[in-house]
């Protein structure tokens, strides 16, 4: 207890004394500590009255995790400005944009399969309708999402019907074209598998939800992805007035229970009604 006290190096942190050894890690997370050598082995271990000292070499490990960040960040970029339309058109494949009103149908359960469809703007809802005529709601999809692509797995009909919440801008891309492409171009190869992963990812995150979440939680979380709010890092977001119809069966609930807590978070303020519904982002994101 009256023994002499460690403090950690100053480029490091003492996470392990034994009588016979001294564990030196460095700290990965704190990416803003400058690139120093560490002292030699022995003088670290005399320093601390030790036999031996073990150590990661600083500088070759923080080179790489700034080369990671660096390479990560400029992919994300990438893929944010990344336009298929003006890279099909260079590639001369026949694509060509289709402007849906809102309501109407762009594609539906049980049609041929033979075009993969890009949001370049507005909001698409996905059903799907059981052979006894009960009808769900998969997803509602927004700017940047691909639909349809079930038929590059061979998939000869439709599953799902797909129809415009509001006034979207759709490319239309065939399915022999759209193979050419994810061959032939490197970007656009890592644009739609990065776009489908984000889908995939969301799925399960929904399945997830369904199970361990309450039907409050849930349609704040429904409410929140239709707001991209992990998109876009907006106080307040106006998004399309969805009918409490749809987002029940998104969030697996009913009509009458939706209305309930869409009227409780009106009056804690996490909403507004109007035209449009405004979602209050950091309100809701605490529910």
């Amino acid at each position: 207890m009256g023994g002499r006290r460690h403090r950690p190096y100053r480029h490091g942190q003492l996470v392990d004394r034994l009588p016979q050894r001294l564990v030196l890690r460095q700290l990965a997370h704190q990416k803003s500590l400058p690139s120093v050598e560490v002292p030699n082995v022995s003088t670290i271990a005399h320093k601390f009255q030790t036999t031996c000292a073990i150590h990661l070499p600083v500088k070759t490990h923080f080179t790489n995790i700034n080369r990671r960040l660096l390479k990560t960040a400029m992919t994300r970029r990438r893929q944010r400005s990344f336009q298929p339309a003006a890279f099909l058109a260079k590639m001369s494949a026949k694509s060509f944009i289709a402007l849906f009103r809102e309501g109407q149908t762009i594609c539906w359960q049980g049609g041929a399969g033979k075009e993969v469809f890009y949001i370049e703007k507005g909001h698409v809802k996905l059903t799907v309708n059981s052979k006894r005529g009960k009808q769900t709601v998969l997803a509602i999809m927004h700017r940047g999402n691909y639909f349809g692509a079930e038929c590059m797995t061979g998939q000869a009909l439709r599953t799902a019907t797909a129809t415009a919440l509001t006034r979207c801008t759709i490319l239309v891309i065939a399915k022999k074209e759209i193979t050419r492409a994810l061959h032939n171009g490197h970007e656009f190869s890592d644009h739609f598998i990065g776009c489908l992963l984000g889908r995939n990812i969301r799925i399960e995150e929904d399945l997830i939800d369904q199970h361990l979440s309450s039907c409050e939680e849930r349609l704040a979380r429904a409410l929140l992805l239709v707001a991209r709010y992990d998109k876009i890092r907006k106080p307040i977001a106006v998004i399309p007035k969805i009918t409490q119809g749809t987002l029940g069966g998104l969030i697996g609930s009913t009509r009458s229970r939706v209305c309930y807590f869409m009227n409780k978070f009106k009056k804690l303020g996490y909403i507004e009604y109007g035209e449009r519904l405004r979602v209050h982002n950091s309100s809701l994101s605490g529910v």
